[in-house]
């Protein structure tokens, strides 16, 4: 075995394990280079492609025996070689077949920014109107033919007639620059400078806190991987936001388990910090399993549990079993001694409907204050309803044990270690404590490392996984050695060390679909036994109910100790028992209460749980799971088909919850975004009450808020009808919670779906527990399929959040613990959540803006030169002459007119950084297309036209009193060339002007030098123009010469100041009715940045927001 770093590849710094084909090989004379050049086979592999985290081919031996090839045996190129010297091994694939360079070859996905659809629609309006206008002045050139044909008898207009096909092209060739060609060129430019903006922010630079080890912890930059959707960061109206390593830390601390029943709470957090909440529900717990017993035989009958959210108060499904009991109870009392117990009915209550009630002969329990429940759209928990049925069946002398001494109910785990590294304490509880924290030690895939120091450190694909072996580190159970097959755990027994060698028969990887992990390993004393860890609801469903399957309990249990036997206390470390209690149905109900009040507690939980195989079983096992490994096609769904047939009747072994704080400044970023006005949806694979209690944590659910739980069993369409409804009649702020069952159901109707789509738009805030990955792309596309109009944005760090990532309109990638997956697949990729409102406030909202000024100003340079076109033809008679020199109209947008609309687009700050962050409101004017849309559009293009036709008949009505010397020394008007530079220089001028200083907030050096540039270029290139033109071209426009003779009479310049003053004068009616009739408060911003007080107010609260402060 080998270890590797695939940094370069994915981004992960975290060693991987990688093995040979099969440890039989050097048995077989294949230890050495030379003995390896011996080996001969055929491999089979997969086509190339660029799935860097899957491989399927097979060797197959010369006998015919296949042997599976994965992933786990190959060195992808890029790989850099850790902690060996050196590898033998056969080249599957070279140059542009290899991974990485199949990756670098692949097509990048495009997204197109909602703006660009409106500037289609505006291009498709323009185009029409090029049409319209050249058809228009065909006619009105035609009619002009018609009427002068005799009149101007010098044009020669009977020799000369027109085609009128020919005249319309004619004039859709002159004023086809209306149409700006260049657009999207330069805005690449725009958007390129936009991207490169976002990656030199400082204040989005993540520097993450070092460990102190030799190898420090890299920061990360935000990274632009796409220039295309820069202006979407300003418009998004939805969220979809993971929560594991999005809004938390994904830096995991093992917090708490149960086992046998009981509870404990980790030594490395102290007493005092302990939930007191937590503690009392443990001891009313067992007063109330007590009063259970005392009371008699009662038959609980589970159809609905009820969750029930009140400003202040919220009881989880354990909370409302808990209250049901305490009810039963007091039924009790007034009914003593009731003859074949009592059937009691939790139902499903909607708005202060009952919530228990007691199917008697003689009269009905009590209810519930009617006052407690506000709406109710809940039923229980999937995991707690799967095992009602346990419940039914329990006698109270079932629910409470009564032939083990147990510990203290949360205790700590230092007292659970010192009774099981104590050799004479060898109760049955200890020993499975014991194979407890040995399925711990066993089932991950973590690789430990020996430093230079002798300390020993751990490699983790997974900071779960790193948390619960760094637990069993801490309790006694060392992960010393790993290998391909064998696993060296060290254990504590009557402080001696004692070291234990696992054969690692087969290990089934956890995927996202699966939600387990599950390791088969040989115990020291040649037992085989199955450890699967993963989600309680997974695991759940595939452990024996002790009281359905009680005799099977029974049977397993007899089985174990046949094997075993009697075992020496003192070597009882080796032995690793796992011995009935004797009220497995109590420490199974235990065991669920536990789960419900970690996640309660925003905990993460993981079942454990196991099974012991015999070798026949094991083996024909193993011969399925061989073929399905050594598959080329579907690989992966045949090995989960397989792994299904061993990963039932499993045992619950124990629980495990892992705290997982929130990042800093989260809560605050998450109210940040709320006051924009985007809609927050949290999709996260955890239990539903743990991802209520981080949906409190972080902001998403207030204290006043009213929360909606859906759940599968309820009549879906009547209860989301019934809250949309309700949502319509303005409620408070409100939460929707959904849980993936529920969204599969959804699923199935397309109705049901949308109307599930609706109601979660009118809701603040929405979250998504225990779904999947391809759920998380579903909730995203129904939601841009339900409101076409909205803008999405999908935020993950891992790779089961790829898929939705790509499916929003923009993905945002975080570069975490879990690899660089999501951040390479995205759009744009951070380093902390909270960096998010820079990226969306700050260079969203600037880039929208840019762009669309930038948009609005080509627009408008094009339409008022190329107007001015329009102006003249009517003095010339509709013929289609141009009132430019070719060269010179040619010029306009490449040398003339696009430096101040591309400095406009790139440094364009309508408000300050601190202004944006410190008032997030600002940015709704891109939700609600304030800075691009039709109107603004057209009012563009009208400032356009009122500029062109003054920039053409200033010039044309004052020409004849401007005289330049003619042949002969005569005097005359001037020609259509000096005209036309008349003009030219004014447009040139005003649209400078207007982009440059009015509309342009942002005013730079580099503005006045763009500004000026572009002034100076004109009138340097015509005076080079003016010696160039050759004399032999002058016959349709005398230019040789023209532009020094014009430029030396005063007449000319006043001309073009007269030009430029009337186009500004009529400017300004337009500029007043704006402001007078704008409901937009951007100017009143702008002038609170004038007052150093105000502005140094909200640049230390941006500030605090960079940094993750509260203030």
């Amino acid at each position: 075995q080998c270890h590797v770093e695939t940094a370069a590849l994915d981004g992960e710094t975290n060693l991987k394990q990688r093995s040979a084909l099969a440890p039989r090989l050097p048995q077989v004379g294949f230890a050495s280079p030379e003995g390896l050049s011996t080996l001969t086979g055929i491999v089979g592999t997969e086509t190339p492609n660029n799935d860097l985290y899957n491989f399927d081919g097979y060797f197959e031996e010369p006998s015919g025996k296949r042997l599976p090839l994965t992933v786990q045996n190959i060195l992808l190129r890029g790989t850099l070689l850790r902690n060996t010297h050196c590898v033998h091994g056969l080249i599957l694939s070279t140059g542009e077949d290899t991974k990485i360079r199949q990756n670098a070859n692949r097509n990048i996905r495009t997204k197109a920014p909602t703006l660009q659809r409106q500037v289609n629609k505006v291009i498709i309006i323009i185009f029409t109107f090029l049409i319209l206008l050249s058809g228009i002045f065909t006619g009105l050139s035609l009619n002009w033919q018609h009427k002068n044909i005799t009149r101007m008898w010098y044009l020669d207009l009977v020799h000369h007639t027109q085609d009128p096909a020919q005249t319309v092209f004619q004039f859709i060739i002159l004023f086809n620059t209306v149409i700006p060609i260049s657009l999207y060129v330069t805005m690449e430019i725009v958007k390129l400078a936009q991207a490169y903006f976002i990656g030199q922010d400082v204040t989005m630079y993540y520097d993450p806190p070092q460990t102190g080890d030799d190898h420090p912890v890299q920061g990360t930059p935000a990274r632009a991987l796409t220039s295309t959707i820069n202006e979407e960061l300003g418009q998004v109206d939805i969220v979809f936001s993971d929560k594991t390593g999005t809004l938390t830390d994904n830096v995991m601390q093992f917090r708490k388990c149960s086992v046998g029943g009981w509870a404990y709470v980790h030594e490395e957090q102290p007493t005092a910090s302990r939930s007191p909440a937590v503690d009392e529900e443990q001891r009313m717990a067992d007063a109330e399993w007590q009063e259970v017993k005392d009371g008699g035989n009662v038959s609980i009958k589970w159809s609905h549990t009820i969750a029930i959210d009140t400003p202040g108060r919220r009881r989880s499904i354990r909370d409302t079993l808990r209250h049901s009991l305490h009810q039963v109870k007091e039924h009790w009392y007034r009914h003593p001694s009731p003859v074949g117990g009592e059937e009691v009915e939790l139902v499903t209550a909607m708005g202060g409907a009952e919530l228990a009630q007691v199917k008697t002969s003689r009269r009905p329990m009590m209810t519930s204050n009617e006052s407690d429940v506000t709406e109710v759209f809940s039923a229980d928990s999937k995991s707690v309803r799967k095992d009602a049925s346990l419940l039914r069946s329990l006698s109270p002398s079932e629910l409470v044990p009564d032939r083990h001494p147990r510990p203290t109910s949360l205790g700590a785990t230092v007292s659970l270690q010192t009774q099981i590294h104590d050799g004479a304490n060898q109760t049955p509880f200890v020993q499975r404590a014991r194979f407890f924290l040995l399925a711990i030690a066993l089932c991950h895939t973590v690789l430990p490392e020996v430093t230079a120091d002798g300390s020993l450190k751990y490699q983790a694909a997974s900071p779960d996984e790193y948390a619960l072996v760094s637990a069993a580190k801490e309790l006694g159970f060392v992960v010393l050695e790993r290998s391909h097959r064998k696993l060296v755990v060290c254990s504590t027994h009557e402080d001696a060390q004692v070291k234990h060698t696992f054969e690692i028969l087969d290990l089934i990887e956890f995927t996202s679909k699966r939600k387990r992990q599950s390791v088969i390993v040989r115990l020291p004393d040649g037992r085989i036994v199955l450890l699967c860890k993963g989600a309680d609801t997974t695991i759940l469903e595939r452990v024996l109910k002790p009281n359905h399957d009680k005799e099977g309990i029974d049977q397993t249990a007899s089985t174990m100790d046949e094997v075993v036997g009697d075992v020496d206390p003192i070597a009882s470390a080796a032995a690793y028992r796992d011995p009935p209690l004797g009220d497995e149905a109590w420490e199974y109900a235990r065991t669920l209460q536990h789960i419900q009040q970690f996640a309660t507690d925003g905990l993460r939980t993981l079942l454990y749980a196991h099974r012991f195989l015999s070798p026949q079983e094991y083996t024909h096992w193993n011969r399925a799971y061989t073929e399905a490994n050594m598959a080329l096609r579907d690989r992966q769904i045949r090995v989960e088909q397989v792994a299904e047939d061993i990963e039932v009747n499993m045992r619950l072994t124990g629980a495990t919850a892992i705290e997982d704080k929130l990042q800093q400044g989260v809560p605050d970023a998450i109210d940040r975004l709320r006051r924009a006005g985007m809609k927050i949806w949290m999709l996260t694979g955890d239990k539903r009450e743990t991802a209520i209690n981080i949906g409190h944590s972080c902001k998403l659910i207030r204290d006043d808020s009213k929360v909606i739980i859906l759940d599968r069993e309820m009549n879906l369409p009547d209860v989301l009808t019934h809250a949309l409804s309700t949502l319509h009649a303005k409620v408070s702020h409100t939460v929707l919670v959904v849980d993936g069952a529920t969204l599969g159901q959804l699923e199935d109707d397309t109705e049901l779906m949308s109307l599930f789509c609706r109601v979660g738009c009118l809701c603040e805030s929405v979250i998504c527990c225990r779904v999947s990955p391809s759920q998380k792309a579903l909730v995203v596309r129904s939601m841009r399929v339900t409101v076409p109009k909205a803008v999405t944005l999908a935020i993950g760090d891992g790779g089961n959040d790829i898929a939705m990532i790509q499916e929003a309109h923009v993905g945002i990638g975080i570069a975490g613990k879990e690899g660089m997956q999501a951040a390479r697949s995205a759009d744009y990729s951070i380093g902390q959540f909270r960096f998010l409102c820079t990226l969306l406030f700050v260079h969203g909202h600037w880039s929208y803006i840019r762009v669309s000024t930038f948009v609005l100003g080509t627009f408008y340079k094009c339409m008022v030169f190329y107007m001015t076109q329009a102006v003249y033809q009517c003095f010339d008679g509709f013929t289609g002459t141009s009132l430019y020199e070719g060269w010179t109209l040619s010029m306009y947008n490449t040398l003339f007119s696009s430096l101040p609309v591309i400095f406009l687009g790139i440094f364009e700050q309508d408000l300050k950084r601190a202004t944006l962050i410190a008032n997030p409101e600002r940015y709704r004017i891109g939700q609600r297309n304030g800075a691009f849309n039709l109107a603004i559009f057209a009012e563009w293009i009208l400032t356009a036209w009122v500029h062109a036709i003054v920039c053409a008949l200033v010039p044309l009505a004052t020409m004849g009193s401007f005289n330049v010397e003619l042949e002969f020394g005569s005097l005359g008007t001037p020609q259509i060339y000096t005209v036309g530079v008349m003009g030219y220089l004014s447009v040139v001028i005003v649209v400078t002007t207007k982009i440059a200083y009015v509309e342009n907030h942002n005013q730079t050096f580099l503005t006045h030098i763009t500004a000026w540039l572009e002034i100076g270029a004109f009138l340097l290139y015509q005076i080079i123009y003016n010696f160039a033109y050759p004399l032999k071209y002058s016959r349709e426009y005398a230019v040789h010469g023209a532009f020094i003779y014009t430029a030396r009479n005063p007449s000319f310049w006043a001309i073009v100041i007269i030009t430029c003053a009337i186009c500004y004068l009529v400017s300004i009616p337009f500029f007043l009715i704006k402001r007078f009739f704008s409901t937009d408060a951007l100017r009143e911003f702008q002038i609170a940045e004038k007052n150093p007080a105000i502005m140094a107010a909200w640049q230390k609260e941006a500030d605090a927001q960079i940094k993750g402060i509260v203030l």
